[in-house]
């Protein structure tokens, strides 16, 4: 094969092999493992975990109305999406969700939603990929009788939000063994706490369950195929024909392939 500018290029697949991984590993004299293994941390390493699953408990023990508060990218939705579906259909608890509008709202929180929520009956206010910088309407949420859990993934500032919670990796003095989550990636991991505390026989499939969703939102925010991305992705690359959720059924059945890529999902 000859380039435009007449370097020429040996081919060595003129069609796609059956076998990427096999290929590139033949290729680079990697041992298969090092991509075939998984890596799952503890989610109680992550900060304030403990705290806001004490407050699901007693949410869900007193029948709380519990409002989700996301973002309105691919990541946000996924996280909202992935916890409002676990605290509904596995905790059986009374929940909603809340998203913001791209152009009248903006990213964040803003304390004119947390007026609108206040105004449901809204006693728990868990916030998904945003949160971490938003003091001041989370301060109103508490002037209102609500309390707050963030989970998130960006910067933090100098000074966190006064609420239940503030899960995010990012915190400077997290313990948890991998910065580079997404929204959805956090939420993933409060689900892997939360399936402990209440059903630790189930964890496994509970994770599972939701790994499509969580997926999605890994990829589409361009999170580096690192350490428990890479986990969350190619679960879910393996999984794809047995999706629990309709949506991904669709598409897996539009798609018509056996096995989808990173750039499937993208």
């Amino acid at each position: 094969m000859q380039t435009i500018k007449g370097k020429r290029l040996e081919l060595l697949h003129t069609t796609h092999p059956e076998n990427l991984t096999d290929l590139l590993l033949s290729l680079r004299t990697t041992e298969r493992g090092i991509l075939t293994s998984e890596i799952l941390h503890d989610p109680v390493l992550l900060p304030d975990i403990k705290k806001a699953i004490e407050r699901v408990a007693h949410a869900r023990h007193n029948r709380e109305r519990v409002m989700i508060f996301g973002d309105y990218d691919v990541d946000g939705i996924s996280s909202t999406a992935a916890l409002f579906l676990f605290l509904r259909d596995e905790l059986g608890m009374d929940v909603s969700y809340r998203l913001p509008h791209r152009v009248h709202d903006g990213y964040g929180i803003k304390s004119y939603h947390m007026d609108e929520i206040a105004k449901t009956g809204t006693r728990l206010i868990i916030t998904v990929d945003c949160g971490t910088k938003d003091r001041e309407p989370i301060e109103h949420a508490r002037v209102l009788g609500m309390d707050v859990i963030v989970t998130d993934h960006h910067s933090c500032p100098q000074i966190l939000p006064e609420c239940i919670a503030v899960i995010n990796p990012q915190r400077t003095d997290s313990l948890y063994p991998f910065r580079g989550l997404s929204g959805s990636g956090v939420v993933w991991k409060c689900i892997h706490a939360l399936s402990d505390f209440f059903f630790p026989e189930k964890t496994e499939s509970l994770l599972q369950k939701y790994v499509d969703i969580v997926s999605l939102g890994t990829v589409a925010d361009c999170m580096p195929m690192l350490d428990e991305n890479r986990t969350i992705v190619r679960r879910w690359i393996i999984q794809s024909q047995q999706s629990h959720h309709p949506f991904f059924q669709t598409f897996v059945d539009t798609l018509k392939r056996p096995i989808l890529t990173e750039e499937d999902i993208g």
